[in-house]
């Protein structure tokens, strides 16, 4: 999983990147709303507890959604 193998993470929504952070943040503290929705779909190998799991589904994404990445300290 790549949260095991890289420091940092960039999550890219329609050919942007949306958000990017230190691997730990990113898993731990999702802040956009693709990313939680991404992070819900992974699949644990416990057939109780996946069947349990509540998925994030993730709404229509705005304009306003998107990060400038011209800026890096948004990226933050």
């Amino acid at each position: 999983m790549v949260k095991h193998i890289s420091d940092r993470v960039a999550v890219m929504y329609a050919g942007k990147i949306v958000e990017l952070a230190e691997s730990e943040e990113l898993y731990s503290n999702p802040q956009h709303a693709y990313t939680k929705s991404l992070l819900s779909a992974i699949p644990i190998p416990d057939p109780k507890i996946e069947a349990k799991k509540k998925r994030t589904l993730m709404e229509e994404q705005t304009d306003e959604d998107n990060i400038n990445c011209s800026n890096p300290s948004s990226l933050k």
